[in-house]
């Protein structure tokens, strides 16, 4: 039997941090939905192509790719923008991620599958998981992580956390809450007691 394990959390929240942990610790497939996000986008691909059109050509980086960042800040102030956007990458994200659950669970030696989505809880994709984490942080540290790592403003920042669904109304759906405001030994103490209460060592 394979156990699909889904890993989701807002813009800074560490959710990357915490599936490289589990992946780690248990050597388990990954489903990874940014590097599918990336990986689609790539310099001449049909979806970038697909952007640009809607766009313009002020979303690619001087060497064709995306400029993500510029993107974000565009469809992130405008709803009907993002949805247009979702369009050409979201959606089919979506459609390839059932897609592969499908495959490891007909796997037979497949034990534990980790589905790391941004839009876990958004997008549904949390039906075809076993058990759900969301990982939360407090705004304050969110902002600081995100300023250090992307050089982000307060304001871009605060546009995108908005935009996105609460940690509150994810919270409805999820089995298991993460804590990462505070430093890594905190956050990884709680992976550890997660992955013992569910006999979960692959």
């Amino acid at each position: 039997m394979t156990l699909i394990l889904g890993v989701s959390g807002g813009i800074g929240s560490g959710k990357s941090t915490v599936s490289s942990y589990i992946m780690d610790k248990t050597k388990c497939k990954c489903i990874d939905a940014d590097k599918m996000s990336h990986d689609m986008c790539k310099a001449g691909s049909k979806q970038l192509m697909e952007i640009v059109k809607h766009f313009g050509s002020e979303v690619l980086t001087s060497d064709g790719n995306l400029n993500r960042k510029y993107l974000g800040d565009i469809v992130f102030n405008d709803p009907s923008k993002l949805e247009v956007l979702e369009h050409f990458t979201t959606d089919k994200i979506v459609e390839e991620i059932h897609n592969e659950v499908k495959q490891y669970k007909e796997m037979e030696d497949c034990k534990l599958v980790l589905l790391d989505a941004p839009l876990l809880f958004e997008k549904d994709l949390y039906k075809l998981c076993d058990i759900n984490l969301l990982v939360t942080c407090d705004l304050d540290r969110k902002i600081e992580r995100l300023m250090a790592r992307d050089g982000f403003g307060r304001e871009q920042i605060i546009s995108r956390i908005n935009n996105q669904m609460s940690d509150e109304e994810k919270s409805k759906f999820a089995d298991v809450i993460l804590d990462n405001s505070k430093d890594l030994d905190y956050l990884y103490n709680q992976i550890d007691q997660f992955l013992e209460r569910n006999n979960i060592e692959f």
